[in-house]
């Protein structure tokens, strides 16, 4: 760290300064305004100019510059110098100064002569250095900016699709450690990485309904989630489609009793789709309903719970605690949901140990981003997602490409190259 001062009219004044003086290699921390005057007779009648003090972060390279030009402006003549070639190789720079430093600790008045010619070719050599270093120092501040942009605009896209933040710094930081400084300097090269990128990831969450169509075993559903999120709907869509097109048997069971008109409304879900529906508020009858229960899929609609209320949260986990058959979780979440608020549901609810969730009112938001970052970030997979209130319809399994439809904001480039047909 070096350390200086400088006295100039404005703040402005003294960066230009600072700027002129050391170069890119100058980065000031702090500034500090104080009333001085100078110019006057004994500190009076002077001009008012402002004092600011400078912290710069100089690297060895500017003293050893420094101390290059000061053994030269002394003007030794005992001490004779190495002749330098007319190369434009940079690591001759290095070379040079050790050479000074080393010749001038051995300094012998009898033994070295004065080389003027020397001098004058030494001193146009460290200035082409430090011209071409500061230039370069310069055009690589203006990469900066672009990088910094065409970053910052990418950061935006992700924000409006309401992804998280670690997720997004993640992603950027994958783009700094990836590609080159000319292709982040890219607008269009940055987009197509992140959008690869976010293909990938995705890929990696969509999830199976092997759950509902066993084989030689029963199989048990339970679906849990927040209050209001469509549970009884979902599991009637699953149910409809399970018992049509894969010909399966299924019966539902239903925790819910406290939601008035909860036990009804899957009750007349039930008879439409002519299956077996039954109410349960204990744990003998929940096992003794599962026990014997002919049905190849038993799907279990709980009650609502609030991610805060951990104590009701795990409440249910011990109700579920089944004797007769380790049922498969599910987390039920909306696409409407508050962003600041997923998080905390994906967490909360992992005291059912759920591998897959499903989205549901897909249909009634934009984005879904909060919902993708975090199942990344916890790997759970993404099954189904429901887009309407129709029985048996407005529910279809996740695809990469049907979630990468919620994705918006990249360039017309970006989705044309990554279009299907």
């Amino acid at each position: 760290m070096y350390y200086d001062k400088i006295i100039a009219p404005t703040i402005e004044d003294a960066t230009r300064e600072a700027k002129r003086k050391y170069g890119q290699d100058c980065f000031i921390l702090d500034t500090k305004e104080e009333k001085v005057f100078q110019d006057g007779i004994l500190g009076l009648f002077g001009k008012k100019k402002t004092r600011c003090i400078l912290t710069c972060s100089v690297p060895d390279s500017y003293f050893k510059r420094q101390k290059c030009l000061d053994i030269l402006n002394q003007k030794n003549d005992n001490l004779k110098y190495p002749e330098i070639n007319n190369s434009n190789d940079d690591s001759k720079y290095k070379k040079v100064v050790d050479d000074v430093e080393k010749k001038s600790n051995q300094v012998n008045d009898k033994n070295f002569e004065s080389n003027s010619d020397f001098e004058m070719r030494f001193m146009e050599k460290i200035e082409q250095i430090i011209d071409r270093k500061i230039g370069n120092q310069n055009s690589k501040s203006e990469d900066s900016d672009v990088i910094t942009k065409n970053l910052n605009e990418l950061r935006e896209i992700l924000e409006n699709n309401e992804f998280t933040t670690l997720f997004i710094e993640e992603l950027l930081e994958s783009i700094r450690n990836t590609l080159s400084i000319s292709q982040i300097e890219n607008r269009i090269e940055v987009q197509k990485y992140a959008y690869n990128y976010l293909e990938n990831c995705i890929s990696k969450i969509v999830g199976s309904d092997k759950c509902l169509l066993p084989e030689n075993e029963k199989s048990v559903m339970v679906l849990v989630g927040p209050t209001g999120i469509g549970k009884t709907t979902t599991l009637a869509k699953i149910a409809a489609n399970v018992k049509m097109k894969e010909k399966k048997g299924v019966e539902f069971i239903t925790m819910d009793g406290y939601r008035i008109g909860a036990r009804e409304q899957i009750e007349r879900y039930a008879k439409l789709i002519g299956i077996k529906c039954t109410y349960t508020d204990t744990i003998e009858e929940l096992n003794k309903t599962i026990l014997m229960s002919k049905e190849s899929l038993v799907l279990i609609d709980t009650t609502g719970r609030s991610q805060q209320d951990g104590i009701k949260l795990a409440e249910m986990r011990d109700f579920l605690r089944l004797k007769t058959i380790h049922p498969d979780f599910v987390l039920g979440i909306s696409a409407t949901t508050k962003p600041k608020e997923v998080r905390n549901i994906f967490k909360n609810f992992s005291i059912f140990d759920y591998d897959q969730i499903i989205i549901t009112k897909n249909d009634e938001s934009d984005t879904i981003g909060s919902i993708l970052s975090c199942a990344i970030e916890f790997k759970k997979k993404i099954m189904f997602c429901t887009n309407g209130q129709k029985v048996p319809s407005n529910i279809e399994k996740v695809s990469k490409s049907s979630l990468m439809q919620k994705v918006t904001g990249f360039a017309p480039e970006v989705y044309l190259e990554n279009l299907e047909f």
